[in-house]
């Protein structure tokens, strides 16, 4: 059964909200609770969040200037494109 808010509309699952529960849970049970299988699982969920974040692409800035009114840019790979 989907899960409601107060208009009666569904919650929608927001992406990363079930490792987070999961990591959360591992670690009070795991590290503080003192439970061995927890303590694999935080492991596990802060290894796999670790090496998302490291994989994922991000954007780099080459090049930024100011454009003033009447110029313009040429953006180019230095190829020709007809022979």
């Amino acid at each position: 059964m989907a899960r409601r808010n107060r208009r009666g509309t569904k919650i929608k699952a927001q992406p990363g909200r079930g490792i987070t529960y999961l990591r959360r849970t591992a670690t009070r049970k795991g590290i503080f609770g003192g439970s061995r299988a927890w303590v694999a699982v935080s492991v596990a969920t802060w290894g796999y969040t670790k090496l998302k974040s490291m994989a994922e692409r991000k954007a780099e800035v080459v090049f930024s200037e100011e454009i003033q009114p009447g110029q313009r840019v040429i953006i180019s790979n230095d190829r020709p494109t007809v022979d």
